[in-house]
């Protein structure tokens, strides 16, 4: 009984030092915020047990998700090194619309490398990933790094997996961090091929007078796995 209680304690104080670690980690605050709408689809084919095509494509809606202005494709190939480690190469195609209206395409070469692990029963997850960005006649480098803590919950014969992470963007050119996200949602296995996620988002970006700009952001990802 008393170990029961202390395990579950010790778990508790875990957990709750994730969620301090990632919020305090993530974002100054922000007078301007606009609520936007992001719904991200990942298609997965297996090519080997460890090797896997994926096909990303993403649409983002702005100004109370009311406004298309951003949409993508990424498609490459992920691999899983072992247990927990594994590694992505990517091509993306973006189309962004900015302020003026014009809409401006940009390509990009994306490396991804991912280490995880579980403890306490909290699956942690470090993805560090490489962008070289090429917009018009610009060569942009940029470094992303995101941890997430992740714990799967049974609620009767139903399982949910909570979620919360935060992501530090680093203009590898200007040399300074200019973006961080929070994120917080669920996700729940449909099917054995289907998993579909709800969340919520915090973006805060640097503007060109150093000041600081949020975005709320509600969103949602499917899997699919063959």
């Amino acid at each position: 009984m008393v170990n029961s209680i202390r395990s579950r304690l010790t778990r508790a104080r875990t957990t709750l030092a994730c969620t301090v670690f990632v919020i305090g980690f993530a974002l100054p605050s922000h007078a301007n915020t606009d609520l936007e709408y992001w719904g991200h689809y990942n298609l997965d084919i297996k090519l080997t047990d460890r090797t896997a095509f994926r096909l990303s494509p993403q649409l983002r809606l702005r100004d109370d998700a009311g406004d298309l202005y951003h949409w993508e494709s990424a498609q490459g190939f992920h691999h899983k090194l072992n247990s927990f480690a594994s590694v992505g190469l990517y091509h993306l195609f973006v189309r962004i619309e900015n302020t003026r209206g014009d809409w401006q395409s940009e390509n990009r070469l994306r490396g991804d490398l991912s280490l995880a692990t579980t403890v306490l029963g909290i699956k942690i997850t470090d993805r560090s990933r490489y962008e070289y960005r090429f917009v018009g006649n610009d060569d942009r480098r940029r470094y992303r790094n995101r941890l997430q803590f992740a714990r799967a919950v049974t609620i009767g014969d139903q399982t949910i997996t909570p979620f919360i992470s935060g992501e530090l963007f680093y203009d590898l050119d200007k040399h300074e961090n200019d973006q961080n996200r929070l994120v917080v949602g669920v996700s729940r296995k449909i099917t054995d091929t289907i998993k579909a996620s709800l969340y919520y988002l915090h973006v805060s970006k640097k503007g060109r007078r150093n000041d600081w700009d949020g975005t709320d952001v509600i969103g949602t990802m499917v899997n699919f796995s063959y």
